[in-house]
């Protein structure tokens, strides 16, 4: 009994120096199994001296009672452990013979691992964010808008910087869904915070125009300037529209920089500036460059006004020269089509009936133009609809058409059907509106309303010169209205001019200097001339 107690001790003893040993060079902080055994039996932790190594009997037993009992203790406490994960497992980089560097701690491993399970998730939102902005471009290419527009706002609760911009853009506009300004700034706010700068320029723009959120001069201000901080060239460009009516030079300086930085807003204005000579020398080839410039950007709008270029151009004196030019402006009216342009369209359809069409193919394309351009918002090419089914001697669709017109404040479309109630034939109306001009139609409703009131005869229009549209707004593609009161003199000039309202100080001035030039036909009471006021509201409005 004793040879096997002896046995037994001097197995514990090797198992016990190895584990000591290995857990000394592994550094691990911890009380093992066989440590606590030898601690409870009485044993030293070393080695014992050979020459000590032999012990009296009666202590062999106590040392086996203490082996048993420990060996008990022991072997329970790694089972609970390993059952139940205690602190005392071996940190899994450990187990599974993971490199660490030296002095490493558990905690520091554990840390690392949940900065990788972070980056990890955030990689993969941000792949998910990317893949349905994506399917957002799909989809609007499809004209899909309404599902284009659900697919760019889940790529923003991802926190995508694109989306989040195109959320801005869809809601100012209300694409795929309905305008609402508010959450259109919101949206800009944060696709600027996330990085694309130009979102501050967005919302700028928005309080400029006044058309989804009240315009507010000082907001307008405030944002450039953040954009400017955060180096928007859209931020400079606007910083020069603002400034164009109070320091040309300056304005001229910023657009000319942002169009360098690559602004194609900036650019399609650099070239307007070289076309009229507003701030820099009159050059069509300068103004020809940046168009061409703003155009290569895929700017459709830009696009147009190139269009529009070459074909007033006097640059191209050879037949093949404008022969060429022609093709590149139909190209370039074609492409800003394809992307529901309205000026484009508006101007095929005018080059189509400006051939005069002479086959039912012919009538049929302008029709399908002039339709086109109806649906994209161009309200007075309703006119060019009852005009080609007339042509079709398609009456009753001709009517409809006209009542469309009409009711979208068409003056041509109203001219033709005041003049059907007159008693004119559809031909008869339609060929008088057609060669009218806007003051004969204002006239035309002076003469009837003087035949419902006998003896009072209102001012009639002769002349009335539209104000130019200020460059600076028209480039931001600010609308606006100015309401203007004048008095009609007894020889039909215009005196005493008084803004009611205006939306921009630079369209009231732009109205009050045309209003001196406008001519009426005086006002008739009782047989003589005297002397009327009028209120007139004048509308800007930048072509789409």
């Amino acid at each position: 009994m004793i040879a096997p107690g002896l046995c037994v001790l001097k197995e514990v003893g090797r198992i016990r120096n190895s584990l000591y040993h290995r857990t000394a060079l592994r550094g691990w902080r911890r009380v093992d199994p066989i440590k606590g055994l030898l601690l409870i039996s009485g044993m030293p932790l070393a080695d014992r001296d050979p020459a000590t190594r032999e012990q009296p009997r009666r202590r062999t037993s106590l040392y086996v009672l203490c082996l048993s009992a420990g060996l008990a203790l022991a072997g329970g406490y790694w089972l609970y452990s390993h059952l139940h994960g205690s602190a005392v497992d071996e940190p899994k980089n450990v187990a599974e013979g993971a490199k660490a560097a030296p002095g490493q701690t558990a905690a520091s491993g554990v840390a690392a691992d949940s900065a990788d399970a972070r980056q990890a998730a955030a990689e993969e939102m941000a792949r998910q964010a990317r893949a349905l902005y994506q399917r957002g471009l799909a989809l609007e290419a499809k004209k899909e808008f309404a599902e284009a527009r659900k697919a760019f706002e889940e790529a923003a609760k991802l926190g995508d910087a694109k989306a989040l911009y195109r959320c801005g853009f869809y809601a100012e506009r209300g694409i795929g869904g309905e305008v609402n300004g508010a959450l259109a700034r919101e949206y800009y706010e944060k696709a600027a915070e996330a990085g694309i700068a130009d979102g501050y320029a967005a919302i700028a723009r928005m309080y400029l125009q006044g058309n989804v959120v009240t315009a507010d001069r000082q907001l307008v201000a405030q944002y450039i300037e953040k954009g400017l901080q955060a180096g928007s060239n859209e931020a400079l460009f606007l910083k020069g529209v603002t400034t164009f009516d109070t320091d040309l030079v300056s304005a001229v300086d910023c657009i000319s920089r942002a169009a360098e930085k690559g602004s194609v807003n900036a650019q399609q204005l650099m070239a307007r500036l070289y076309r009229d000579g507003i701030g820099v020398p009159k050059d069509e080839q300068k103004a020809l460059a940046w168009a061409r410039l703003a155009a290569a950007n895929g700017s459709a709008d830009a696009q147009v006004d190139l269009a529009s270029l070459l074909m007033s151009s006097k640059l191209f004196s050879t037949p093949a020269a404008s022969n060429a030019a022609v093709g590149e402006a139909a190209d370039n009216l074609l492409s800003a089509e394809a992307q529901n342009n309205v000026r484009a369209t508006s101007m095929l359809l005018r080059a189509a009936m400006a051939k005069r069409p002479q086959t039912k193919e012919d009538i049929l394309n302008v029709r399908q133009l002039a339709m086109q351009a109806f649906e994209q918002g161009e309200k007075t090419t309703a006119f060019g609809v009852a005009l080609t089914y007339m042509f079709t001697r398609e009456e009753d669709n001709a009517r409809e058409w006209l009542a469309k017109g009409a009711e979208a404040k068409d003056w041509r479309c109203q001219y033709a059907t005041e003049l059907l109630k007159a008693g004119n034939n559809l031909n008869t109306a339609l060929g008088l509106a057609s060669k009218a001009k806007n003051e004969d139609y204002k006239s035309f409703l002076v003469e009837q309303k003087a035949k419902a009131t006998p003896g009072i005869i209102q001012p009639a229009p002769i002349s009335m010169p539209m104000p130019r549209f200020p460059q600076g707004l028209e480039a931001a593609g600010a609308n606006g209205t100015v309401t203007v009161e004048f008095v009609v003199n007894t020889d039909g000039s215009t005196s005493d001019i008084k803004v009611v309202n205006a939306t921009h100080p630079e369209m009231e001035k732009a109205v009050i200097a045309v209003a001196t030039e406008w001519k009426f036909k005086p006002a008739v009471k009782d047989g003589k001339t005297v002397r009327a006021r009028l209120r007139q509201p004048v509308y800007f409005k930048v072509p789409q």
